[in-house]
């Protein structure tokens, strides 16, 4: 027993790793294995907590937004929804369809906001690197032909067999709107210069 105990004497660290692997590393093994799993619960059970609540606030903010009654933008300006409109959630299939319908080449028009009306849907862009001037000398709206068109000195709209745009000015400020309208719409329905133009407000 001696001669096995001399060897730890001058050497302290290799007796003490031994003690520890035979007396004390299966207890703290368990440890450690209960406190991984505890933490692992912990980590789902947060993760489904914080998936429910993103879920809540979606149904809150679709729910408050079907009856909101009109969009603000930057210098307190806002665009008013007809009693017929309500404001929906974008996905990828309302952000294509947006894409697919314009042609950009040398700016952007990130879609901000997506109405869906009867017999029509409008989306509502911020022109970006784009000033008034250009967006007028560029044909935005792809694969249609042109109907009609009518400007001022702050916007300009144009009318489309499928589309109506307008290009809203604003202390140098641009909003774009596109009006995709249904194929079963009306060509009385489709709405005007004026229509649109009427329902920004200077809040």
């Amino acid at each position: 027993m001696a001669d096995l105990a001399l060897p730890f004497l001058f050497h302290p660290i290799s007796f003490l790793k031994i003690t520890f692997h035979r007396f004390y590393y299966p207890s703290f093994k368990r440890q450690l294995s209960m406190q991984e799993t505890t933490y692992s619960l912990l980590r789902k059970k947060i993760t489904k907590s914080t998936l429910l609540l993103i879920m809540i606030m979606q149904i809150m903010v679709g729910c408050d937004n079907s009856s909101q009654e009109k969009i603000s933008f930057f210098n307190d300006v806002s665009f008013s929804l007809a009693d017929t409109e309500q404001l929906a959630i974008i996905d990828t299939t309302i952000v294509n369809s947006y894409e697919n319908s314009i042609s950009t080449p040398t700016f952007q028009i990130p879609l901000k906001n997506y109405l869906e009306g009867t017999g029509y849907n409008i989306y509502l862009g911020i022109p970006y690197e784009a000033s008034f001037k250009e967006l007028l000398s560029t044909s935005i709206v792809k694969n249609e032909s042109l109907v009609s068109e009518d400007a001022s000195e702050t916007s300009f709209c144009r009318q489309y067999d499928s589309y109506t745009e307008l290009v809203y000015s604003e202390n140098n400020s641009l909003i774009y709107v596109l009006v995709q309208y249904d194929k079963s719409s009306e060509a009385d329905a489709r709405l005007s210069f004026n229509d649109l133009l009427d329902r920004f407000k200077q809040d």
